[in-house]
């Protein structure tokens, strides 16, 4: 299992560098490379051999180079998956090995012994020889619990590359041991014996050496640098060698490191060899090929699990025909969307896969770039074409744009997003353009007043006109009001079918806005003329006219801002009450009268027929899927009859669980000064009335990069914090279901989106899963933070629960925060919004900061939240399903989708 852990830059890390292995002993690494045969003795002797060994291997492994698969030359490690841009390739660089560093570089990395980091593969080469100066003979003189203890290099180098393997640090995926054997003739066994000599006891100071380097580089942990701190002199060579060969060195050390047990995971040698250098490299090579094959792998699955883009550049690519050519290539080179392949397409693939070497030994050209860069030319102009696609284009610009084709077209009327949805659909364009053929038809008749004495400001009681007589400002302001607001429905519509839905609404939202002021504006000048020009106000010289019909606008505009579902219903019942009431008072315009009945008379029809209409299409949906959907309920009832016990006990953990959220709620929205921000939108509470918190952000791009670096690291810790049930990996939330979701049901609000990183627990029953809810309530947090603002709130602990221990997870830190629990076991919970499916559904907002360096994230427990520099926040999902429900949801996903559409959800 992989597990992504960060570390800080403030230890000097080089990240422009990522060698292909790093080969290390007190021999090969660590001597001057001036050393000659000169030095006069033999330990000088041995230098200057091992510097000429090292140089041998250098240079075959360059005549190998040709054999690398192409793969990792365009993986490059240091590189944001998340960053549209590309600039930074130029700077990093992908060497062979350590030889092939610049002199500064080698000088850093030996000085901060970091370069088994940066490191695909770690090979140790540990000699022994008959002058003691061997690097198995100076460990046998460490004893520390004789009282000689020192601090060794090899050993150091070896505990630190434990330690990287073992937290996932850096890009070191295993380590590859070379035992040179440069004794005399006649010693061909393999030293058991000197390996069962050495020390059972740890080198405390060479411990000491890396807790200061690992605390250095910001990645030390407790527990996890006790599984190095117990490591024996012994045991830490006998770590390196393979199953059969550590069982006869009699370890007692149980720790087995990850990719250790390849095809070829250890070499022994001669130093006598004349081919030492070549068996060498050809050992590296091979063991280079195999680990490079399985990151490869797993490159590739997190390219389809955790980069939510993916999914869109892969369906693009197919329609295309470039998919088979170059899915691999992108998954290792990053470029997970159809935005950043925009970006990508004009790199030079050759300065991009190029090998850095060093100056002697020059990497041979691969035929495979010029394969690729024939399909790079083809994918360019596919991508030169299909540029003004909407999925090239920014998520916030697609959510700008977004137009919701998949509703059922009266349904669509009646959901919560009813006006933009409903504008893309016939029904709702045909009663908007009735509605402004009504206003279009209301001036007709209000031009043909003002041939008549309707123009004039009348007398206070009587429809006789003032003298001198005054034309009246409202009445020739009428017929250009009626034709703005026919104008602006008309606009409307037009905008939502050519442009976006998004700006069709704001049209007709903005538009009756308008027209509402206009008639105040009217009212206002009608009580000015009858005062102060007429003889006072009364019953026929008023403004009140105007002013209802501002206020038959607000109701309107009452439910297009908080109840859309029902705006429509409200828009005909009030415009069809309207035209029957204008019949009753208008005069000399039979024609508009005629009309006005047969407009008003459809208007009421509507609104009698959009609720039947909605309600028998739901009715058939529901039908539809009962027969798919029995399945469900019969496992519901067979749960409520066998285990209605545990149902009450999960009720009431949940039940606890939403008693604090309300409390948290309460309290964010205490006192007036609070409130009255609400009011005036000044502050967004985070805890809805379903008692649901949001995220942090409103920025769809930020809570998808966040998700993006989160959803790995997050599946990883549910696993191992699970204690019961079994954890199935979930997919990042597809960016078209987003933007859906989004617009359909959270009124473009994209704090609402909290399923992003989500996975499932699928649990054998409900007693299972009521210790599922004990263990998350004893591990976590309710509504984290909000403590401070109510200290009388107290702890979550489930009354009456068993103590139990998470894998892998110090129950000391809590790491998670609950932010909403739906108990859809609940026997009052309504099974049609679901189609009969159950689950219990959590969300909960962990902390973790990021390395802009290795492109990887920690989670940090709560107590660390207010002292962590650079933390990010994000909520996450995690749902809990019996095992009868998980195995009838992936036969019947592609029905509630349909479902789902189909009901605009």
């Amino acid at each position: 299992m992989e597990e992504h852990t960060v570390f800080g830059s403030d230890f000097g890390l080089f990240t422009d560098y990522f060698l292909l292995f790093r080969s290390h002993s007190e021999l090969y690494s660590h001597v001057s490379q001036n050393a000659s045969p000169s030095a006069g003795s033999d330990q000088g002797d041995t230098q200057w051999q091992g510097v000429q060994r090292q140089k041998e291997i250098h240079k075959n492994f360059h005549m190998l180079s040709s054999q690398l698969p192409f793969s990792f030359l365009l993986h490059k490690p240091t590189q944001t998956c998340e960053d549209f841009e590309f600039d930074r390739f130029s700077n990093e660089k992908t060497y062979l090995d350590f030889e092939c560093l610049p002199a500064v570089s080698k000088a850093h990395y030996l000085d901060n012994c970091l370069c088994s980091t940066n490191s695909l593969l770690f090979a140790p080469f540990v000699s022994l020889d008959d002058t003691g100066t061997g690097t198995l003979n100076k460990l046998l003189s460490i004893r520390p619990e004789e009282g000689k203890d020192e601090s060794s290099e090899i050993l150091l180098h070896i505990i630190l590359a434990i330690y990287f393997l073992y937290n996932n640090i850096g890009w070191i995926r295993a380590i590859a041991p070379i035992f040179v054997d440069d004794r005399s003739a006649g010693s061909d066994d393999f030293p058991f014996s000197m390996i069962n000599a050495l020390s059972q006891t740890p080198s405390t100071k060479t411990i000491e050496r890396a807790k200061v380097i690992i605390q250095k580089m910001g990645i030390y942990n407790d527990k996890h640098f006790q599984v190095i701190a117990d490591i024996s002199v012994k045991d830490a060579i006998v770590i390196l060698l393979p199953p059969q060969e550590r069982e006869s060195c009699q370890s007692e050390y149980a720790f087995t490191l990850p990719m250790m047990d390849l095809r070829t995971s250890f070499l022994v040698l001669k130093g006598s060899d004349s081919s030492f250098a070549w068996h060498a490299a050809t050992f590296l090579m091979e063991t280079v090929k195999v680990v490079w094959d399985k990151k490869s792998l797993k490159i590739q699955s997190d390219f389809t699990m955790h980069r939510p883009r993916s999914s869109e550049m892969i369906e693009w690519l197919r329609s295309v025909g470039l998919l088979e050519d170059l899915r691999q290539i992108l998954a290792l080179m990053g470029i997970s969307s159809l935005q950043q392949l925009r970006s990508a397409i004009d790199l030079d693939l050759h300065d991009f896969v190029r090998l850095h070497s060093c100056v002697e030994y020059e990497l041979p050209d691969s035929n495979s770039v010029q394969l690729i860069k024939q399909s790079m030319d083809a994918l360019k102009q596919s991508v030169t074409l299909a540029r003004s696609e909407m999925r090239f284009q920014s998520l916030k610009s697609r959510l700008e744009r977004y137009r919701d084709i998949e509703a059922n077209q009266w349904l669509a009327m009646m959901t919560s997003n009813a006006i933009e949805t409903g504008l893309l659909q016939s029904p709702t364009q045909i009663i908007i353009s009735g509605v402004s053929m009504i206003y279009l038809i209301f001036a007709s008749y209000e031009i043909q007043g003002l041939t008549g004495t309707r123009r004039w400001l009348f007398q206070a009681d009587n429809n006789v006109p003032v003298e001198p007589k005054v034309l009246r400002w409202s009445v020739l302001a009428d017929p250009a009001i009626s034709i703005f607001w026919a104008i602006g429905y008309i606009v409307g519509i037009m905008a939502a079918r050519r442009n976006t839905p998004l700006n069709g609404g704001r049209i007709l939202i903005s538009t009756a806005w308008l027209v509402s002021f206009m008639y105040v504006v009217c009212a206002m000048l009608d009580f000015i003329q009858c005062e102060f020009q007429g003889n006072g106000i009364g019953s026929v010289c008023h403004g009140y006219w105007s002013l209802s019909t501002s206020a038959f606008i607000w109701v309107g505009l009452f439910f297009a801002h908080v109840r859309q579902q029902y705006f429509y219903v409200v828009l005909c019942f009030l415009q069809g009450a309207y035209c029957l009431y204008f019949t009753t008072f208008a005069q000399n315009a039979q024609w508009a009268i005629y009309l006005f009945y047969v407009f008003g008379t459809m208007l009421l029809v509507f609104t009698i027929s959009m609720p039947v209409m909605y309600y028998l299409k739901l009715r058939a949906i529901y039908e539809e899927l009962e027969e798919k959907s029995n399945a469900f309920s019969e496992a519901w009832n067979r749960m409520r009859r066998n285990e209605a016990d545990m149902l009450q006990r999960l009720y009431q953990l949940t039940r606890q669980v939403n008693s604090l959220l309300l409390v948290a709620r309460q309290t964010e929205r205490r006192g007036l000064g609070r409130k009255a921000m609400i009011l005036m939108g000044l502050y967004k509470p985070r805890i809805s009335k379903r008692l649901k918190m949001g995220q942090r952000s409103n920025d769809i791009e930020l809570l998808y990069k966040e998700a993006q670096q989160l959803s790995g690291p997050f599946q990883d810790f549910v696993a191992r914090w699970n204690a019961h049930g079994v954890v199935k990996q979930g997919n990042i939330k597809t960016c078209s279901r987003a933007l859906q979701k989004v617009v359909r049901s959270y009124e473009r609000d994209c704090s609402k989106l909290t399923d992003l990183v989500r996975c499932s627990i699928v649990v054998k029953d409900l007693t299972e899963l009521t210790r599922w809810v004990e263990h998350l309530m004893r591990t976590s947090e309710v509504a984290f933070g909000y403590e401070k603002r109510f200290p009388h709130r107290g702890k979550v602990q489930p009354d009456g629960a068993e103590e139990s221990e998470g894998e892998g997870v110090e129950l000391s830190k809590k790491f998670m925060s609950i932010t909403c629990i739906k108990n859809r076991y609940d026997p009052a919970y309504n099974k049609h919004e679901t189609v009969g499916y159950r689950d219990v559904c959590v969300c909960v907002e962990v902390g973790y900061i990021k390395s802009s360096i290795m492109n990887s994230c920690m989670l940090v427990p709560l107590s660390e939240w207010e002292t962590t520099e650079g933390l990010h926040r994000h909520i996450c999902e995690m749902q809990v399903i019996l095992h009868d429900m998980y195995s009838l949801k992936s036969g019947l996903h592609k029905s509630y989708v349909q479902f789902r559409n189909t009901v605009v959800q």
